[in-house]
């Protein structure tokens, strides 16, 4: 079995998400029929089930998203339907409803405003308390290394606040980038799945254990009781936190399936909390090539 991911389809660039990252339409339909060559897509709920049941899940795949970008449900829903695939949607508790706009999208529309020169040092003025730039670093890998989880949010607001013309709740009002409650609820009812993607996209390795329950436990919680999910899935922002697993083990009420994106392949036995993905935001037919040759790849250089 394997499982794929990806962010955002879409042929108008959106400043809150790289366009490198972003899958135009011809090329996510390129994909998905090519993938279907020789393979099945399933779900995620019907790969639980088939781990549960001790089915064979060979030649599966199964389709997830990460973010809960309002593009699943204008642009990837249909096609989906159209190809009669059930995709997973993993949200950003915060972010529903556009509610907030999280703090690495928010980064990003300040790179789509101003050089890096000015970025490095406007960050370093209005945030005196953190560790100065690397000559390598730009915004978003200083951020990542430097910034303490639970200050995030705020140091975003802080250097948006101090640069941009509109305020934060303005660009969401405009540009509503995420899913609203009645569109998450349309997808369910369409036998998409629904799973967490933490309740504000930490890096989870930096997270203490109290951190780590609100984020993922309590925010997968939160979503269950929401949307009345059967299952508890949940995928790692950025990459799995491997000092994480034994809390995320340990939860209860559990999580059912945890998501890295090691890019390996899954062996069907392998437990679901964890199983990995890879990812196919590239132009066709490069996804094709990454999806079989990389994880082969990477399987022969970890023997």
């Amino acid at each position: 079995m394997r499982i794929i991911y990806l962010h955002l389809v879409s042929d108008s660039t959106r400043q809150h998400f790289p366009s490198d990252k972003t899958l135009d339409i011809k090329a996510f339909r390129k994909t998905l029929k090519f993938l279907m060559k020789g393979n099945q897509f399933i779900s995620i709920s019907e790969a639980l089930e088939c781990h549960k049941s001790g089915t064979s899940t060979k030649g599966k795949i199964v389709l997830t998203t990460d973010d809960g970008f309002v593009e699943n449900y204008t642009v990837i829903a249909p096609i989906a339907e159209e190809f009669g695939i059930k995709p997973t949607l993993f949200l950003i508790e915060d972010c529903i409803d556009n509610k907030k706009l999280m703090w690495r999208h928010g980064l990003f529309v300040l790179t789509q405003h101003f050089d890096k020169q000015v970025l490095k040092n406007k960050a370093e003025s209005v945030l005196p308390h953190l560790n100065k730039f690397n000559d390598a670093d730009d915004l978003m890998s200083w951020s990542l290394r430097e910034w303490q989880m639970k200050e995030k949010d705020l140091n975003m607001a802080i250097l948006w606040n101090s640069l941009m013309p509109c305020s934060l709740d303005e660009y969401l009002s405009e540009n509503k980038p995420y899913l609203s409650t009645k569109q998450v609820n349309k997808l369910i009812n369409k036998g998409f799945d629904v799973g967490c993607h933490t309740r504000s996209h930490p890096s989870c390795s930096k997270l203490n254990e109290e951190e780590i329950v609100t984020e993922i436990q309590k925010s997968a919680v939160s979503l269950k009781e929401k949307f009345s999910l059967s299952n508890s899935y949940f995928s790692f922002p950025f990459q799995r936190a491997e000092n994480v697993m034994d809390i995320v083990s340990d939860f209860s009420p559990k999580v059912d399936v945890a998501l890295g994106t090691k890019e390996l392949l899954n062996a069907s036995k392998l437990n679901p909390l964890f199983w990995e993905r890879t990812s196919i935001e590239f132009r066709y037919p490069k996804s094709v090539l990454n999806f079989y040759l990389n994880p082969l790849f990477l399987s022969v250089k970890n023997l």
